[in-house]
């Protein structure tokens, strides 16, 4: 959808730009053409600078937007730690804790909303695309896979964050393929 939206803006910035030197040849060029419809030429230059004005306060509020959007995410990338790994009635809760309790895992941000996180499990890696919320950052949407896994393995994520607690990040994962029923949650703490 975005896409679509920058793709109409860049056409309208362009018919803008057009019209507005046409306007400005017409002027110079065919002064008795301006001088005989200036009713008609005034509205289109008129029309023509406004459209212009618009673009250029959309494209600085633009810009202001991405700028924040851009603060926010870098605040939440980073270094952190798990302290808490849980998979609610497994039978290797303490294996599961003693393997992968105080794991590194980073989070990097990609730009927009998203955020690209890396982990080890079972002396595995993997990444994952985390997706924030447009009209909330505190709940983020993704998924993950076992990058040096021969087995196809990958799964869901769930991320949530509160205001209060800035340095703190809580994760449900579920796995998908293959089938296992591996699912839990974890804390990352901000190292």
């Amino acid at each position: 959808m975005n896409q679509k939206i920058g793709k109409l803006e860049n056409i309208f910035w362009w018919v803008v730009i057009v019209l507005l030197v046409v306007t400005c040849l017409i002027d110079y060029t065919f002064c008795e053409f301006s001088r005989k419809y200036a009713f008609i030429f005034t509205i289109s230059y008129n029309l023509t600078v406004s459209s212009l004005a618009a673009l250029i306060i959309l494209f600085f509020q633009r810009k202001d937007t991405n700028h924040q959007i851009a603060v926010l995410y870098k605040q939440i990338a980073g270094n952190y730690t798990r302290t808490v790994i849980k998979e609610p009635g497994s039978q290797s809760n303490k294996e599961l804790q003693d393997k992968h309790l105080n794991k590194e895992v980073v989070l990097t941000h990609l730009g927009g909303h998203l955020i690209k996180f890396t982990t080890e499990y079972w002396d595995f890696k993997i990444e994952g695309i985390i997706e924030f919320s447009e009209n909330s950052q505190f709940v983020g949407n993704g998924t993950y896979h076992y990058l040096d896994n021969p087995e196809l393995d990958v799964g869901v994520y769930k991320i949530q964050r509160f205001p209060d607690k800035p340095n703190i990040l809580y994760a449900y994962y579920e796995n998908t393929i293959p089938k296992n029923g591996a699912s839990g949650y974890e804390v990352w703490e901000r190292k």
